[in-house]
């Protein structure tokens, strides 16, 4: 089988946990589980539910390894999964949270030198939280992964082009609440801190 975007010690590795070698399997957590720990943080914002849905991906990914057909990167399809894990835990947890009243973004003008780096980093960590599930999971994945826009829309389980779409989206709507302070940070829409 020929698996999109892995180098030879990553085809042979699942070749093997394909047959049931928990050591291949082994090898392909400890490759991945930085990014995909990174990602559920950054969806979750909790280390424990964070950790937890990470954990969850990779036995989902072994119990399910048969329906990986390598047709997008081995990366991408755990990415899908970590995703998944992550809007559930969300649609759960907003059973027992009032989402009626979300939390209001800070409308404070930002002067040079008035905020922190660290403040302005969390205000703009904020506001992607505040964005639609599929632009902020785009957005997750662009910047702080650094996935091209084909790993992204394999892992969203759409387009490239929609994924693009989803990502100009989210930039624009991060420019429109924070103005200038994501333009001064970024210095284009690329380079999101």
């Amino acid at each position: 089988m020929s698996y999109e975007g892995a180098d030879d010690d990553e085809r042979e590795c699942l070749e093997r946990a394909r047959n049931g070698d928990t050591r291949a399997f082994e090898s392909l957590v400890k490759r991945h589980q930085k990014p995909v720990y990174g990602l559920a943080m950054r969806m979750l914002r909790d280390h424990d539910d964070a950790d937890d849905i990470a954990q969850r991906t990779f036995l989902r990914a072994w119990d399910h390894l048969e329906d990986f057909e390598g047709r997008c990167a081995f990366r991408s399809w755990l990415f899908r999964i970590c995703m998944n894990l992550c809007r559930n835990h969300h649609r759960d947890r907003a059973r027992f949270v009032d989402t009626a009243n979300p939390p209001e973004l800070v409308e404070e003008a930002v002067g040079a030198g008035r905020l922190e780096r660290e403040e302005v980093l969390d205000r703009l960590r904020d506001a992607v939280a505040t964005l639609p599930p599929k632009q902020r999971a785009t957005v997750e994945m662009r910047v702080y992964q650094g996935l091209p826009f084909k790993e992204i829309a394999a892992a969203l389980d759409t387009t490239e082009n929609s994924s693009k779409v989803s990502f100009h989206l989210a930039v624009k709507s991060l420019k429109a609440r924070l103005g200038d302070l994501v333009r001064r940070l970024a210095g284009g829409e690329e380079a999101l801190p």
